[in-house]
């Protein structure tokens, strides 16, 4: 008797060990997983998602204990209820109320980007155009937004990052907000001057501009890893093309392999690998190109000023997913815009 029990309880406990390690494995493959990741490595926020299926509606003490950690820790309003409509509008209300805006009185166009405009309720639509307009929320890939449809746990990890980096975004200096235009104004000839340096391949050149302190970061793909990208001084800059050791740049993705490789391999492969010097899509303090990683620039350097160059794909058979973009990270030294970080940026899986 006591040998069946035994048996028993083996069936037992296995079978409760495969599915918990299924349900591990499932959400450990969840799409909003790296976002998740993202917040519980820089925020304080793993009671929140520790223990929570990232499909389930999330409670509004959970948004408003978020709200506090990533944005204003003096938040105190509260949510309408959960939708969409509602979760939104209370994020363009704060991303507003950071940057100075009106939300009530901005100019936007009409809604013409969602084939459910329709449902969305009166009070709820100009904060949900902005949203678009400000890359926080975007809808479904069928062009609708679902309006009363509840806002989950991972799309809420999304919403969260892109709002706050909607927030930061127009970089301040001297605490004054500036336009693009002005950004522009500020560091167009140095770029064009750092751009040709790099599509010369002249990394003498390319050292002047480099800050003479931090030396300059290598991001191979948009997220800026403090662990994990090299970094090069200005002195070492020069022998760039002529450094044939190989470095550990960060790993491939999608197969996770190491990004193992000389610079002159790495500049081949993620630093100029398109002509970028020939485009006309150039963005001055905005992202300009959207993958599936977490854009982190402006939250890594210091009131930089980044400036990138993009050109879209032109492989009809990837349907437009083969562009590549590059970015040139500016920080001030000593009244001078110096060269900190060099990000390429590509359609990610």
């Amino acid at each position: 008797m006591q040998k069946k029990y035994s048996l028993l309880s083996f069936l037992v406990m296995t079978l409760l060990f495969i599915i918990i390690s299924t349900a591990t494995i499932a959400e450990d493959n969840h799409w909003a997983q790296p976002q998740v990741n993202y917040l519980i490595e820089n925020y304080k926020v793993e009671e929140v998602f520790e223990s929570i299926e990232y499909d389930k509606p999330i409670k509004t003490d959970h948004f408003q204990y978020l709200i506090k950690e990533l944005i204003d820790k003096d938040y105190d309003s509260s949510l309408d209820n959960n939708t969409r409509e509602a979760v939104i509008h209370e994020l363009m209300k704060l991303w507003a109320d950071k940057t100075g805006k009106d939300l009530e009185n901005l100019i936007v166009p009409n809604m013409f980007i969602y084939s459910d405009r329709a449902k969305i309720k009166g009070k709820y639509r100009k904060a949900i155009i902005s949203a678009y307009r400000q890359d926080i929320a975007k809808g479904r890939d069928s062009g609708i937004f679902a309006p009363k449809k509840k806002v989950n746990y991972g799309e809420l990890a999304v919403l969260m990052i892109n709002t706050k980096r909607a927030i930061k975004q127009p970089e301040f200096i001297k605490g004054k907000t500036i336009s693009s235009r002005k950004v522009e104004e500020i560091i167009r000839s140095r770029s064009e001057k750092v751009m040709e340096a790099v599509a010369a391949k002249n990394f003498e050149n390319l050292a002047e501009y480099i800050h003479p302190n931090k030396g300059v970061r290598f991001t191979p793909y948009t997220n800026v890893s403090i662990k994990e990208d090299v970094i090069f001084s200005k002195e070492k800059v020069k022998d760039f093309l002529q450094d044939n050791n190989k470095y550990l740049w960060g790993y491939y993705d999608g197969s996770g392999k190491e990004i193992r490789l000389t610079p002159r391999e790495y500049y081949e492969e993620f630093i100029y690998s398109k002509d970028f010097i020939k485009t006309k899509k150039v963005g001055y303090n905005e992202v300009l190109t959207e993958g599936n990683m977490i854009e982190n620039q402006f939250d890594v350097y210091n009131n930089p000023i980044i400036v990138e160059y993009y050109l879209p794909g032109d492989d009809k058979k990837y349907s437009g997913m083969d562009w590549r973009s590059l970015r040139l990270v500016f920080e001030k030294y000593k009244r001078q815009w110096m060269l900190t970080g060099i990000i390429h940026n590509q359609w990610t899986i």
